[in-house]
């Protein structure tokens, strides 16, 4: 359906909008068409299309009708819901928060009658910038059932820019390995907005073990060709080759992660394709890397609840990698003992370290690569990198690229100055020299508002008054008083005389206007003065927002080490949030050994710090070839709570944290099977 046909269609407003919304309604649920008209935003509601209703209720705003004259309600007579486009921000934050919306946002250009509306942008839960929480993903998909599941699932965090992608099958052995892989996924990247594609298999059935009930999930049922594909990587990923962007990328063995993918991007476009600018191939997850975790261990061992317990990260970018190490416990011995000596190492120096100040560099990196970072954010990333330029400096790492970056954005920018959104640009927060047009634009503009201000300062001088300069949208400029203490001055005032721009001005050719309290003053020199400094800010405003944009793209070329500094930073909060928790409840570094498994001093992390008697007692087990081991005792006693503790420790060990005094890199897969 051709969007801009129907918005320019010569029907009444109404049933644009009630054909866009039941268009929009066939393909996503909980869709909110919200439409510019003059100076609101407007959602209707009319025989059982739209939400007026449901949506005046949530932004607590007064549901009404098109003409509330009239009784009836109908398509040209809809419930009307809406708010003023100055507050779009406010409420539009609002139905973000509720997790479940995909609002269509029509906008308008042009003055009537010659007014044009268009298709501004598609927000829903998992593709918008707008959404504040730590990780966002929207995720694809695919799962068949010939004679056992076979899995492929893409999922991409657009404010990051970071993507996975992965495909697995089940066996009669396991018939169930890959959705349990699955859940494992979704429970590590957290996703606000699910695209399901099934084949011989029930919905229902895929909900209930996945766990979905209640998640944004989108049924899809069209199969995406492989000529397709490829078109569309070839376009995201900027593929330029001989061989097919499939072969590029190495996915010709994963044919179901390619498909996942390309629909994925394919909803990502039809919401907003710039999101996707310059956004990285994904990462292909391998299961030889992690540890397998049959039976849904995370659920089953409450590792949510382990997170919330361990997690003491001060950044956005170490939460994220905390929790992405602790539901993806690894083999690897070299990976893992380097995260226990980073943890060693803070145990004796975390409070050196301050990450109070680094805002969500990921987040930051990608805006800038996409061109989507407001002014004020420029501040974020400015502290973030002073701080993290501290803390490399304390672990002796190179900071020349920081250090270079920090004094690019002090050369560049009046951080005084750069503490608003960009479409609310007023005036230039760029330093001298960094573009010429523009401080010769700004030093036309001064040399206007300083003639203006000889009007003020002459009136003024004429007694002891206080004369305000505003200015008004329609009218412009102006100047004002008290009504008493113009009277005082007003016979001087009638006989005074100044040169303004070259020309003699007598006030009392101004003219007065009487208000309840004051006096407006206005006249052909002001009304001259004003329309020459709102053309300057007009020129000033639509350049200092053209010089941003490139200066980001410049920014990006220039300093592309940010996702790598995040990295860094991640590493080091999560090292020290794991010293605390070590320091705190007495954990210690695993001894990792090729050996049966042994436990010293084994503990239930959940348990232990809730127990109310302050006592604790904990258990050593030695896994050997020769002892064996009968768990028994009354209901109540800790049995569940001992064996559970096993697997807690193995996730805790296997993921790099301090927990156990022993360890063994055999058999783990034994333990969270079983």
């Amino acid at each position: 359906m051709d969007i801009n046909n129907i918005l320019n269609s010569k029907k009444l407003l109404t049933e644009i909008y009630f054909e866009l919304q039941k268009y929009y309604d066939s393909i996503y649920p909980n869709a909110v068409v919200l439409m510019e008209v003059g100076t609101f935003f407007e959602t209707y509601e009319a025989e059982g299309v739209g939400k007026a209703r449901e949506i005046a209720n949530v932004l607590n705003i007064q549901l009404t009708k098109k003409n509330k004259t009239i009784q009836e309600v109908s398509i040209k007579n809809p419930l009307m819901a809406g708010f003023p486009n100055h507050a779009l921000d406010r409420y539009l934050q609002k139905l973000i928060d509720e997790d479940k919306y995909t609002i269509i946002l029509i906008k308008q250009k042009g003055n009537p009658p010659k007014v044009r509306r268009y298709l501004a942008d598609i927000i829903s839960p998992g593709v918008n910038l707008l959404k504040n929480d730590i990780e966002n993903y929207v995720t694809s998909i695919i799962i068949e059932k010939y004679n056992a599941y076979h899995v492929g699932y893409s999922t991409i965090d657009v404010n990051t820019g970071k993507s996975y992608i992965y495909e697995n099958y089940s066996s009669k052995e396991d018939p169930t390995y890959a959705l349990d892989e699955l859940f494992r996924l979704l429970q590590t990247y957290k996703s606000s907005e699910i695209i399901l594609t099934l084949r011989n298999v029930e919905c229902d059935e895929i909900v209930n073990y996945l766990e979905l009930d209640g998640k944004n999930i989108i049924i899809n049922k069209t199969r995406m060709k492989i000529d397709y594909q490829n078109e569309i990587f070839k376009r995201v990923y900027n593929i330029q080759s001989l061989l097919t962007p499939i072969e590029v990328m190495n996915l010709e063995k994963y044919p179901l992660i390619t498909e996942s993918l390309g629909i994925l991007l394919e909803f990502i476009i039809a919401h907003n394709k710039e999101l996707l600018e310059k956004i990285k191939e994904p990462v292909l997850i391998e299961d030889d890397k992690f540890v397998y975790l049959g039976n849904n261990p995370i659920k089953q061992l409450e590792i949510d609840k382990v997170l919330k317990l361990i997690d003491k990260t001060k950044t956005p970018m170490g939460r994220r990698l905390i929790k992405e190490r602790l539901y993806n416990p690894i083999f690897d011995e070299d990976e893992l003992n380097s995260r226990y000596k980073a943890v060693e190492y803070m145990i004796k120096k975390y409070k050196e370290f301050n990450l109070d100040d680094i805002y969500d560099i990921e987040k930051l990196d990608r805006k800038i690569k996409i061109k989507r970072l407001h002014p004020f954010e420029i501040g974020f990333l400015y502290d973030s990198l002073k701080s993290s330029s501290e803390i490399f400096v304390k672990l002796r790492k190179k900071t020349t690229k920081i250090d270079n970056y920090i004094s690019y954005i002090e050369d560049v920018f009046d951080l005084n100055k750069v503490g608003v959104k960009f479409e609310d640009i007023k005036c230039s927060f760029f330093k001298e020299g960094v573009d010429k047009e523009l401080d010769e634009l700004i030093k036309e503009k001064n040399y206007y508002v300083n003639e203006l201000s000889k009007i003020k300062k002459a009136i003024e001088n004429l007694g002891d008054v206080k004369v305000e300069i505003g200015v008004l949208d329609k009218e412009g400029h102006y100047l004002s008083l008290t009504k008493n203490r113009f009277n005082l001055i007003k016979e001087k005032f009638l006989n005074t005389f100044l040169e303004v721009d070259n020309k003699t001005v007598f006030l009392k050719d101004l003219r007065i206007k009487n208000l309840t309290n004051s006096v407006k003053i206005t006249g052909d020199m002001i009304d001259y003065l004003s329309e020459k400094i709102l053309a300057y800010e007009s020129k000033i405003i639509n350049l200092t927002q053209r010089k941003y944009l490139e200066i980001l793209e410049e920014m990006d070329k220039k300093f592309n080490f940010l996702n790598e500094l995040s990295k860094e930073i991640a590493k080091i909060d999560v090292a020290i949030s794991s010293a605390k928790v070590a320091l705190k409840y007495n954990y210690y570094k695993p001894q990792i050994s090729q050996k049966k498994a042994k436990f010293i001093n084994l503990r239930h992390p959940l348990i232990e710090v809730n127990e109310e008697n302050g006592v604790y007692i904990p258990n050593d087990i030695d896994f050997n070839e020769y002892d064996g081991m009968l768990l028994y005792g009354i209901n109540s006693s800790g049995k569940s709570s001992l064996m559970k503790s096993v697997g807690i420790a193995v996730f805790l060990a296997q993921s790099g944290f301090l927990f156990l005094l022993k360890w063994s890199l055999n058999h783990i897969e034994e333990f969270l099977q079983e």
